[in-house]
């Protein structure tokens, strides 16, 4: 699913999230094999000026960890999780540079894969997966505003919408974008 969110439309997501004990984990650089793990609004709002994209997870669906890898850079060891091990997990890929800097709004996305991987073993997850995906995408369809994009449909929250309209937001240049 993509959507146009504003920076209080995605604290109120990632509130949502906490409040339907789901965890979230950022996609950025670590320097050992082990993640940060974030409960709190305080640290996600830490963490998404040092990265754009988390994965969302729950107990209740979760069957492994998720799994990392590493490369080396500059003599040093750079740890990273990889996309799709583990989990399974929910990507939420949310930008906030161009909000922060230029007051302009990019698309984000939420997201889930039909099958994950467990050290290269694929699986297929279960249905609770399904669930939790379908109860956040339900969360951000009824605080938004379905709007077709070229050939995309975005959900454009309303609060998202009421700053556009009042000119304190801009929408990044997009072909077919003409909200």
């Amino acid at each position: 699913m993509n959507f146009f969110l504003n920076l209080n439309e995605r604290e109120d997501f990632v509130k949502f999230c906490f409040d339907n004990a789901f965890t979230i984990i950022p996609d950025m650089q670590y320097e050992d094999n082990s993640y940060y793990v974030i409960k709190i609004l305080g640290h996600y709002r830490k963490y998404m000026n040092e990265c754009v994209r988390f994965f969302i997870i729950s107990e209740k669906y979760k069957a492994y960890s998720l799994e990392m890898d590493n490369y080396e850079k500059d003599n040093k060891r750079i740890y990273y999780i990889m996309q799709r091990y583990g989990g399974p997990s929910i990507d939420f890929y949310t930008p906030f540079f161009a909000e922060r800097n230029y007051n302009k709004i990019g698309p984000g996305s939420i997201g889930i894969y039909p099958f994950y991987y467990h050290y290269n073993e694929k699986f297929i997850p279960d249905s609770e997966l399904k669930n939790a995906y379908n109860l956040l995408i339900s969360y951000i369809r009824k605080k938004s505003k379905k709007v077709k994009i070229g050939k995309k449909n975005y959900w454009i929250g309303i609060n998202t919408l009421e700053s556009v309209a009042e000119g304190t937001l801009e929408f990044v240049e997009m072909d077919g974008l003409d909200v």
